[in-house]
């Protein structure tokens, strides 16, 4: 390992990008972050503003991939770690209708500030660019930019 290199653990996942195609990938995710010894989670990654590219590894070998490709993540539900915020995450039924003409039905979960609670004001904030969106089994990450339309 070089002096530069980070502890990671991966995270398997599937790329979805605005062009129809897709990728099973390996993410990348720090062991630890900016709020502590805590391991960072696929949201924390998606959403980070130290780059543009996702660091994983795709076909067995290190790729980075560019964000702006990106219209989702797929990741098998239940492996992230527990974080003390999730308490007060507020679940919203939705479906999501994509550019890229899909549908995904779910529940956006999300922080809400106190009196912003309603899925317009998630969609409308400038916060995160990959919403979370869960299914039965499922655990999406949809970026915003491919958002068309939702339903509720």
């Amino acid at each position: 390992m070089s002096d530069y290199a980070l502890a990671v653990r991966r995270r398997a996942a599937r790329l979805f990008g605005f062009d129809g195609s897709s990728a099973n990938a390996q993410l990348y995710l720090r062991d630890a972050t900016a709020r502590g010894p805590s391991p960072e989670t696929v949201a924390e990654r998606l959403n980070s503003l130290d780059g543009e590219f996702l660091p994983c590894e795709i076909g067995g070998e290190t790729a980075l991939v560019n964000l702006e490709w990106i219209a989702y993540v797929e990741c098998p539900a239940g492996a992230e770690p527990a974080r003390p915020e999730d308490a007060a995450c507020r679940r919203a039924p939705v479906d999501l209708e994509l550019v890229t003409g899909e549908t995904l039905a779910g529940d956006l979960v999300f922080v809400a500030r106190p009196g912003r609670a309603r899925v317009s004001d998630l969609l409308n904030s400038t916060s995160d660019r990959f919403l979370h969106l869960v299914t039965a089994g499922v655990d999406r990450y949809v970026r915003r930019g491919a958002i068309l339309r939702v339903r509720s």
